[in-house]
C-alpha cells in the first residue's frame, strides 16, 4: 500500500534569489518542481489508524478500519475537529 501523504511528498523547496528580477523564474521552477512531486504520490491514501492520535490535532483527518479502534460510526474517514470530537465524513 502506498503510505505517501502530502507531509512526506518528496518536494523540498529550494533557496530564495536574494535577487528580486529572478523570483519570477525561480517561482515558475518551484511550481513546476511541486507539480512533478504531487503527480509522483498517486493517490492520496491514509494508512488505517488503529488507536487514537496520542496528541490530535485540529483539523486532522484520519482512517479507521473500526477493528481495534472505532470512533463512533464504524470503518471510514474522522476529522478532529475544534471541539474535540472526531466526526465521520459523509
Amino acid at each position: 500500500m502506498n503510505k505517501t501523504t502530502f507531509a512526506n511528498a518528496p518536494y523540498k523547496p529550494g533557496p530564495v534569489p536574494s535577487n528580486p528580477a529572478d523570483i519570477p523564474r525561480y517561482l515558475d521552477d518551484e511550481f513546476n518542481r511541486i507539480s512533478a512531486a504531487l503527480a509522483g504520490m498517486g493517490a492520496f491514501r491514509l494508512p488505517p489508524s488503529y488507536a487514537p492520535p496520542a496528541k490530535p490535532i485540529s483539523p486532522q483527518i484520519i482512517y479507521t478500519d473500526a477493528t481495534s479502534w472505532d470512533p463512533g460510526s464504524g470503518e471510514g474517514y474522522y476529522y478532529f475537529n475544534s471541539h474535540g470530537v472526531w466526526t465521520p465524513f459523509g
